[in-house]
């Protein structure tokens, strides 16, 4: 299941950070404005992962050193079943001003043309702290031509010694020749200027604002202690409670969310998500396992579990999601279903050596991310015949820097064919590069070949007809291709 979700996932601050197709028509364009880098294809439909850390709704990234590399495009590659190749996705380019960044495009692989083709084109205003204060979205509708199609206006708490905080988020569409009001959000602060105590959205109706959702927060001991939401009832024409969440600040961390019962006039339990963390310097919070439960009526019940490694840099590098399997008789086990990890080179830093773009901190869903090193790749991962292949993944291009990853496949491609497919009596497997040797499994995941020599003619006789794995191992890496026997 392919999941679309926002645009411009990446959060590149001088911290560490932590986070978490194309049918040229309508859908399409709502696909793409809400598209994520990091794809999340495979997890559970899930709490969207706002950990409550930074009540900042907006980051941002402010460098003046010239020799900084920029992160100029992300790449989105999906794994072709049919063909057994990597196919072009999605892509995210990013033109720079200095220290911001000043124009970004979102593209698709036009298959016909075999080229990228620019569909989405966002420019960006800062303020003098690094604040996005403007945000201009245009559609092309055809070749070369732009079509405006949205703006934000963004404003913040007028204080020079606390400057990034939002307290208006106002979305306008454009009809005509003119910017038509639709959507905003208000912030309202504590008299410090430091919490978020109330959070608004508004849509417009012709001539004056709606108010349609609202979330309250209460902190204690400068922590966030619970929040309520609240949706806009048109038949009693007042906001009405419908959510709350109680958080208890130890270890593990807890987040209990609550359904109002409007008929028993209380609250009900509905799920809670326990996390476990370590604290690093500054105060920097780096979640190591996530569990979810849900409230069957008597107790709770297990959902789901995320565990996530961090190597010795604090970079977030693996992690596997789990889902409660319950037999008949009550007992259950984790399942593992869904696998990523991130790819570093080390020689490089966000905070010393790189520039990147902004965004939002609660935009994350379905994981966590830590980035303290250049990242340059992300790989998601199926279980497939009882192997992890790669199904999908992101590959980051930054000026002046050969992304080695992106070699590396392109080389593999290059240099080994595997033919025919579908097969019938012999398979060959010609390639640049020596191969050390070919596994081959069946759909129950179980190794029936096991192939040391004579690549370019293996023998598929013996075996009966059906859908197999081919497990190639070169000096390059392992390649992976399904073939079908016939």
């Amino acid at each position: 299941m392919k999941r679309i979700i926002t645009l411009l996932l990446i959060i590149l601050v001088s911290n560490p950070v932590i986070g978490q197709i194309t049918k040229q028509n309508e859908q399409e364009l709502e696909n793409l404005q809400n598209f994520k880098i990091f794809k999340s294809s495979s997890k559970l439909q899930k709490k969207v992962k706002d950990f409550k850390f930074s009540t900042n709704k907006v980051n941002y990234t402010k460098s003046t050193a010239d020799d900084k590399k920029t992160l100029d495009s992300v790449v989105n590659k999906e794994w072709d079943d049919d063909y057994n190749i990597w196919r072009n996705d999605l892509k995210q380019s990013f033109i720079y001003d200095g220290e911001h960044v000043d124009t970004g495009f979102i593209s698709f692989w036009d298959t016909d043309t075999n080229n990228w083709e620019d569909y989405i084109n966002i420019e960006y205003d800062f303020d003098d702290y690094g604040n996005v204060i403007l945000e201009i979205r245009s559609v092309q509708t055809s070749p070369n031509v732009w079509v405006l199609d949205s703006k934000t206006e963004y404003t913040y708490i007028d204080d020079s010694s606390n400057p990034h905080r939002l307290i208006l988020e106002e979305t306008f569409s454009r009809e005509d020749t003119e910017w038509v009001k639709t959507l905003k959000y208000d912030f309202t602060y504590d008299n410090s200027n430091t919490f978020v105590i109330l959070e608004v959205e508004s849509i417009w109706d012709t001539n004056e604002w709606v108010e349609i959702h609202q979330d309250e927060y209460f902190y204690s001991n400068g922590l966030l202690d619970y929040e309520i939401n609240y949706n806009y009832s048109f038949s009693s024409s007042q906001m009405e409670q419908y959510s709350k969440s109680e958080y208890s600040w130890g270890s593990p961390y807890i987040e209990t969310v609550y359904y109002y019962d409007s008929e028993e006039d209380d609250w009900v339990k509905e799920s809670k998500y326990e996390y476990e963390y370590t604290t690093l310097s500054g105060s920097i919070i780096q979640v190591t396992k996530e569990t979810g439960f849900t409230w069957d009526g008597s107790e709770w019940k297990n959902y789901y579990l995320d565990d996530y490694k961090y190597d010795s840099e604090g970079n977030r590098t693996t992690a596997s999601y789990y889902e409660w399997i319950e037999d008949s008789e009550g007992s259950g086990t984790w399942y593992e279903y869904s696998r990523d990890k991130f790819v570093f080179d080390y020689d490089y830093s966000f905070q010393d050596d790189l520039i990147g773009p902004f965004n939002y901190a609660e935009s994350a869903e379905d994981t966590f991310f830590a980035f303290n090193n250049m990242v340059i790749a992300f790989l998601e991962y199926e279980y497939i015949n009882d192997i992890w292949v790669e199904s999908y993944k992101t590959i980051f291009y930054y000026s002046d820097y050969n992304n080695q990853l992106s070699v590396k496949d392109k080389l593999l491609a290059d240099a080994v064919r595997v033919y025919p497919n579908p097969a019938t009596d012999f398979l060959t497997i010609d390639s640049k590069i020596p191969i050390l040797g070919v596994e081959v499994y069946n759909i129950l995941g179980e190794k029936i070949m096991d192939v040391r020599s004579n690549f370019n003619s293996i023998p598929l006789s013996n075996i009966s007809n059906g859908i197999y794995i081919f497990k190639i191992q070169s000096e390059n890496g392992v390649l992976i291709k399904r073939i079908i026997n016939k």
